[in-house]
């Protein structure tokens, strides 16, 4: 999510630990969020990054009104001009003779389903593939073969920009990968002998295994870390991370926003069982254009 000047780095984080980390949470987190996109627009991907963002979480659609409304898209990286390129995935069209409206398949989608079955007796159909392309020759054959239209069209060309909405689904590997961010973080404020005790044995195995403690370990709100902001203007960019106790000094907890988009509440521990009292509130920024890591006041 950047490679900065000045990195809050912690050291206590075991061989075995940090690569589970990178090739199972923090590749996910890079590649197929919310998140990636915005880390491509901030320009902080690199030339050895995979050239097309992952789309297990992510579901791009065209909203312009035409025949393209509510088609899916496939989302290609281009690292050097900090851009995303949109380019339409092999799928059909399906109407009813008489309406206006396109319904739009992709080829997983293309069974027979009450979605799909609704199309078999007046069904008309459009592909968006290449002719020549074996996937067009493909979605033609399944077309046909749930009986919903002989004859099949083309959308409409576009040669201008075309508005987009991107959603993304945010499951548990997710949430671990920013819970992970959190437990650092903490790690590096309070340290690595504080960070060890038993009290936080359930977020640990958490991020680490994906076993489930008893509360909720990490939630998600809209509303901003910082004074000033709002849900629909952020002020501040880039990442904003903050540890402290809760108001009743018995539970910590981090909350973590990256790009200042979403927040993160990670729930560190409930219930502290310890006697000495931490002094661990802080809370740093983090500025993707001068890659530089600033303490909050």
């Amino acid at each position: 999510m950047g490679r900065f000047e000045n990195n809050l780095t912690v050291r206590c984080v075991c061989r075995a630990c940090n690569e589970y980390f990178g090739n199972n949470l923090e590749l996910v987190l890079a590649n197929d969020s919310v998140e990636a996109v915005l880390r491509t627009r901030h320009g902080l991907g690199t030339t050895d990054d995979a050239q097309r963002i992952r789309s297990k979480r992510l579901r791009v659609r065209v909203i312009e009104p035409g025949d393209w409304n509510g088609a899916y898209l496939t989302l290609e990286v281009d690292v050097s001009a900090r851009t995303l390129k949109a380019r339409p995935a092999p799928q059909v069209a399906l109407r009813n003779t008489g309406d206006s409206k396109w319904q739009w398949f992709l080829e997983k989608q293309l069974d027979a389903t009450p979605e799909v079955e609704r199309y078999r007796q007046n069904g008309e159909a459009m592909l968006a593939a290449p002719r020549v392309d074996a996937t067009y020759r493909r979605l033609v054959d399944k077309v046909r073969s749930l009986g919903i239209a002989k004859n099949f069209g083309r959308p409409e060309t576009h040669h201008d920009l075309v508005g987009t909405w991107i959603d993304s689904a945010i499951d548990d590997v997710i949430l671990r990968a920013v819970g992970k961010i959190a437990f650092n973080y903490f790690a590096y404020a309070a340290g690595a002998e504080f960070a060890l005790r038993a009290d936080f044995d359930q977020f640990r195995k958490y991020v680490r295994f994906g076993t489930k403690p008893p509360m909720l370990p990490v939630a998600i709100s809209k509303r901003p870390m910082l004074a000033g902001d709002d849900q629909f203007y952020r002020q501040t960019n880039g990442h904003i991370v903050g540890l402290d106790w809760n108001q009743e000094g018995t539970g910590i907890g981090c909350l973590v926003s990256l790009f200042n988009h979403l927040s993160y509440h990670a729930l560190l521990c409930v219930q502290y069982s310890g006697l000495v009292y931490c002094p661990i509130r802080t809370g740093h920024h983090f500025d993707p254009q001068s890659r530089s890591v600033t303490r909050l006041r």
